[in-house]
């Protein structure tokens, strides 16, 4: 019998924008402690910064 796993899918770039409003301007060593790989930092933080500063709050 072969067994299906669920994965939920993430949200990566929600989940950085996030992060941000709990905790503020983060690091690339903050957010890999946080729990992102360093692919999903260098694909996703540009998106999240122009999230930000889309939202009027300052991004670094």
């Amino acid at each position: 019998m072969s067994r299906i796993l669920k994965t939920s899918a993430r949200n990566i770039e929600t989940e950085m924008f996030d992060l941000y409003r709990e905790r503020g301007a983060m690091t690339d060593a903050d957010l890999i402690r946080a729990g992102f790989t360093q692919e999903e930092i260098a694909t996703h933080a540009p998106k999240v910064a122009a999230r930000i500063r889309e939202a009027g709050q300052v991004a670094a």
